[in-house]
């Protein structure tokens, strides 16, 4: 069969649904996570196909999107000449339901974890105890090809199952680095619906794997895991463990060292904590974490520097936001940075193992480290998509001092998104009946937040119940007005009942405890009944109980709608409502109703009031200075 003819029998099925999309995206970290096989009632014809795209892109680690071919990347050109394997997976072995077997927890596997890549052919699982172990001797498939002139590749008459898709080799003037660790493609794949109902399921999946050009020296950032203790969770709560991966493409080895003046090639590494509404760090770097590692070309495992750490970065350096303004507020500790060691040590490693192996030489470096998220985190300001993302900058230099990778710390790129649960709005100066003056955010506006419409009628707010202090959530409003209720854990959530309903001011509620307290029940339902790829809005409800200076409270409780989405790998993200983002209102002293004609005195942050109490003394002085005049004066006459 030649290509021509394998893309027509691909496109057989292609060509009577609306859309394709990709079943997994090939993620550096290898944190993308497999559902259990779901068939949605089809029948496996065996007529199954799974099409790979190999697309150079503008974009540093490639396109890495999903869809059909009509939604290929603008400006992207097709990379012949790469090559991709791709193994049938035992599905109960994967899910671990079989006996003795350690299941992956439908997790796609690190690459260093499958041992000799090379040996699985067609003929069987070779030499990889890995293989063995996750292969059905019975129902064995495995193929390696190559991307043609359209960068593509096509597996068809695939039956239903799991398959491992994994980059073996890049072409003439790429690297594998942003594909070191695999992906599992599920067959059939489950589509969202775009309008909200039941997901269809998809027998023809386009997948479009990340690439990288070695015409310039790259970096990149991912997730290789997530857990919080010894459970593997796909969304970040208090006392999540995320072990995190930079990657950043090597020195040409002519410009490894020793110069002339004895200097080496070197590099720095950044890392931007998120942040809360106060600039606070939500979270802490686990101390003695890091790792360096050393990727080779051919090879799929990785090499562990040895000595530690230590021998070839100097201990993290803590920055201010002073480097990096985010959001407005400056904020301490907010900035880690790693710097190879003056000696040289990295870049040598990197020459005495090119000449240790002159045909499996060094191609990128491996930076891993572990953060924990602290109790902060719920307060957290989410990015992209409203993940929890970890910035990060990498810069390098060869033995001369010339920039490889230029460091650009004003501005970081963006690594993996760690989902989570969350919520956010706005407030701004604006009342029911005006718009919202987004020039003008108010900040110090605090707020319960109640997760259903029934819960605030009866006065339960959302809180936590750790450490048997049943407290309620009080979020307050940042430099930009926004307001954030991020992370949060479902099982910790809970109904706090302050005992008062949103009809009057509840403005001493900052760490207060609950007379009782429910676990949550609306709010949990939901994200355990939505499903995987569906996206469906949510409604939070909240009460301000504390105005920003000059204003007053509200004393209306308004709705909050967010949309969340359900990854099929059970990540969790959220945006805005339909109807974008909710603008709370506020009231000056001035606007009829409750507490008109009241005027509070400015905070200004410097004369404010004490102008207009000094003021006030010189008046008051003065008049009774005149009073006493007045009254001798009367005397005399």
């Amino acid at each position: 069969m030649t290509r021509k003819r394998g893309l027509l029998t691909c496109g057989k099925a292609i060509a009577c649904m609306a859309a394709i999309v990709l079943a997994v995206s090939v993620a550096l970290g290898g944190a993308q996570r497999a559902i259990a096989l779901q068939t949605g009632g089809m029948v496996d014809d065996k007529a199954n196909s799974i099409t790979v795209h190999k697309l150079e892109s503008q974009y540093v680690g490639g396109p890495g999107m999903s869809g059909t071919e009509a939604d290929k990347p603008a400006g992207a050109h097709p990379v012949p000449g790469a090559k991709f394997k791709l193994v049938k997976l035992n599905a109960k072995a994967v899910e671990g339901l079989v006996d003795g077997v350690s299941g992956l927890d439908n997790k796609t596997p690190e690459r260093r974890n499958i041992d000799n890549l090379d040996s699985i052919d067609a003929s069987g699982p070779g030499n990889s105890n890995w293989a063995k172990q996750y292969t059905d001797p019975t129902d064995f498939f495995a193929s390696e090809k190559t991307t043609d002139v359209d960068g593509a590749i096509c597996w068809d008459n695939l039956s239903f199952g799991y398959y491992l898709l994994v980059e073996t080799d890049a072409p003439t003037g790429y690297q594998d680095v942003s594909s070191v660790d695999p992906s599992i493609v599920t067959l059939p794949f489950v589509q969202a619906d775009s309008q909200g109902g039941a997901p269809k399921f998809v027998k023809d999946v386009h997948v479009y794997p990340k690439n990288r050009s070695t015409t310039v020296k790259q970096s990149s950032k991912a997730i290789l895991e997530m857990k919080n203790g010894a459970t593997s969770v796909q969304n970040v709560t208090e006392g999540t463990i995320i072990d995190y991966r930079i990657s950043f493409d090597t020195w040409d080895e002519s410009k490894l060292g020793p110069s002339a003046d004895s200097k080496w090639a070197s590099a720095v590494v950044r890392d931007f904590l998120p942040i809360n509404g106060k600039g606070s760090p939500v979270f802490d770097l686990q101390k003695g974490s890091e790792k360096v590692f050393l990727k080779l070309q051919g090879k799929s495992d990785p090499v562990l520097l040895e000595g530690g750490f230590s021998k070839y970065f100097n201990a993290y350096s803590v920055k201010n936001s002073s480097d990096l303004t985010q959001q407005g507020v400056k904020g301490t500790g907010d900035v880690l940075e790693w710097e190879t060691t003056s000696d040289g040590a990295l870049a040598k490693a990197v020459k005495e193992i090119n000449e240790k192996n002159p045909s499996n030489k060094v191609e990128a470096i491996f930076f891993d480290f572990k953060v924990q998220a602290n109790k902060l985190v719920t307060g957290a300001i989410a990015e992209s998509g409203n993940r929890l993302v970890n910035k990060y900058d990498v810069g390098t230099k060869d033995m001369s001092g010339a920039e490889v990778i230029k460091p650009n710390p004003s501005n970081p790129s963006e690594g993996d998104g760690a989902g989570h649960i969350g919520m956010s709005f706005v407030k701004t100066t604006a009342t029911d009946a005006g718009e919202a003056n987004l020039d003008v955010p108010l900040k110090g506006a605090k707020f319960l937040v109640a997760e259903s419409e029934k819960a605030y009628k009866e006065g339960k707010w959302l809180g936590s119940k750790k450490a048997n202090a049943k407290q309620a959530f009080v979020v307050e409003s940042d430099g930009n007005g926004k307001v954030g209720l991020s992370a949060l854990d479902l099982d910790d959530l809970v109904n706090v009942d302050l005992g008062t309903t949103a009809t009057g001011t509840l403005s001493n509620t900052d760490g207060m405890a609950a007379k009782d307290g429910e676990a949550v029940k609306d709010l949990k339902d939901f994200i355990e009944k939505l499903a995987p790829g569906a996206t469906k809005e949510y409604s939070f409800y909240v009460y301000e109980t504390q105005a920003p200076n000059g204003y007053r409270s509200s004393d209306k409780v308004y709705e909050v709608p967010i949309a969340f989405t359900k990854a099929n790998d059970g990540t969790i993200s959220w945006s805005e409502g339909k109807s974008g983002v909710v603008h709370v209102p506020n009231y000056t002293y001035n606007q009829a109703g409750s507490g008109a004609g009241e005027f509070p005195l400015p905070n200004t942050g410097g004369a404010g009031a004490a102008l207009i109490v000094g003021v006030g003394l010189i008046l008051m002085t003065g008049g009774a200075t005149l009073f006493i005049l007045n009254r001798k004066k009367s005397k005399r006459q």
